[in-house]
């Protein structure tokens, strides 16, 4: 894999999120809370839960470097910094390789949304 491919990937992941596979709402909270487990077992990162269903992710000074929500089956992140962002997500990823079953998924856009006054 590219580079190129690499970031492209990235993008993707953070625009579209990560589809969990079709499961009930109970099994997405779940997931989530094991991943905040997971991160703070590792102990490189500290993982907070904001509610049910966002989890927010910190750096061990007690920085906020994005939260994840977990909804419709899919994990979605907010970045709120690029300091550390990075190690983090990968961290998460890990993760989801190692315990997750992710299916592959492109959310689609209504035309109702969007704006052709430019056309």
């Amino acid at each position: 894999m590219t580079k190129e491919e690499v970031r492209f990937m990235i993008k993707r992941t953070l625009k579209y999120g990560i589809f969990l596979g079709k499961q009930p709402p109970e099994e997405d909270r779940r997931f989530l809370l094991k991943l905040g487990a997971f991160i703070n077992e590792r102990k490189r990162y500290n993982a907070v839960t904001e509610s049910e269903t966002r989890l927010l992710i910190e750096s061990r000074y007690m920085d906020s470097l994005f939260f994840i929500d977990v909804e419709k089956n899919t994990l979605t992140f907010i970045p709120l910094t690029d300091e550390d962002f990075f190690g983090a997500f990968m961290e998460v990823l890990e993760y989801i390789a190692v315990f997750g079953k992710v299916v592959a998924k492109k959310k689609k856009i209504k035309t109702e949304e969007i704006d052709l006054d430019w056309v």
